[in-house]
């Protein structure tokens, strides 16, 4: 899998997410990949996302809070995501104490 790839998959898994924001606003959130964060590793390709607002305001009530990277793997193109209480050493050490692959299809809450 080469980049483009790896990247149409994570902007169709965030286009088909449900961010609600939070109770004081109104409507949902439209969420995108930041580009110029994300990372080739040998492994593949760790894709950090956020609200479109907060990428034009960097107002920190915009900031789309607990969520971490979304991570591509090359060789089998599967998809892992995992919250802020976690980092990337933790990832890449195997330590994150839960199941950290997610399906692109599903429709849930990211």
């Amino acid at each position: 899998m080469d980049f483009l790839a790896a990247r149409a998959l994570v902007h169709r898994y965030v286009s088909r997410r449900n961010v609600p924001r939070i109770p004081d606003w109104d409507g949902k959130v439209q969420v995108v990949i930041f580009d110029g964060f994300t990372q080739e590793k040998p492994y593949g390709w760790v894709c950090f996302v956020n609200s479109v607002i907060h990428q034009e305001t960097p107002d920190f009530q915009d900031l789309l809070v607990g969520g971490g990277p979304l991570i591509v793997r090359r060789a089998t193109g599967e998809h892992h995501a995992f919250g802020s209480g976690c980092t990337l050493k933790m990832y890449e050490a195997g330590t994150i104490p839960y199941d950290t692959r997610v399906d692109m299809d599903d429709d849930a809450t990211l």
